[in-house]
């Protein structure tokens, strides 16, 4: 069974930006594929459910 997961990397760039990567697991193999587009520090503030 494979499972699909959007990542914030926590180191921003120059810009204060932090990019958004898909992260894909398959057998316990995780690869990681950017997505080339980055949310601001405002936007970052969300807090995980539960």
């Amino acid at each position: 069974m494979s499972s699909i997961t959007a990542i914030l990397r926590k180191k921003p760039n120059k810009q204060g930006q932090y990019p958004i990567y898909i992260r894909i697991t398959k057998e316990r193999k995780s690869s990681f594929v950017a997505l080339g587009y980055y949310i601001g520090v405002s936007s970052r503030k969300v807090k995980k459910p539960g």
